[in-house]
């Protein structure tokens, strides 16, 4: 909630991917609340656009969440 850029006005978007039976899925989501206790980094997480987030998912490898993040870019 601090800075130019406060993460509470501007939450990042991020695409979550993994094997789900056989099959990769992707969702695009925006992240929201982190909160970190201990080691555990955890947000609140929202879809964007069509992706409509199942409640569970069970990934067969390695997930992966690559999270949206700019600073101070200017053109």
């Amino acid at each position: 909630d601090e800075g130019d850029n406060p993460f509470s006005e501007d939450p990042p978007n991020a695409d979550f991917t993994c094997s789900v039976g056989g099959e990769v899925v992707n969702y695009s989501v925006e992240l929201s609340r982190p909160t970190l206790v201990g080691d555990e980094l955890t947000y609140v997480v929202a879809g964007i656009g069509d992706s409509h987030l199942p409640k569970e998912i069970r990934c067969v490898h390695a997930a992966h969440l690559f999270i949206d993040f700019l600073v101070g870019m200017s053109m």
